[in-house]
């Protein structure tokens, strides 16, 4: 998925969404993390993508909850 497009999509999502998505992504990365040191992974690239939607989906979050985000 593009960045722009994953950016779009979880700033439609609401806090239970994102949350679901959040513990998806972190039990992808670390299935990856168990293929790194196994060495079958062949695009280690993903991790660095994992990470950084991770923390920006942790980002969207934090902001929900305060309710900074479209002027809440």
């Amino acid at each position: 998925m593009k960045k722009q497009q994953f950016l779009k999509d979880i700033l439609n999502k609401d806090l239970t969404q994102l949350e679901q998505q959040l513990q998806e992504i972190r039990a992808e990365l670390n299935e990856i993390r168990i293929q790194l040191q196994m060495n079958k992974l062949k695009d280690y690239s993903k991790i660095k993508t994992l990470k950084r939607n991770i923390a920006q989906i942790l980002t969207i979050i934090n902001h929900l909850r305060r309710g900074e985000l479209y002027g809440s």
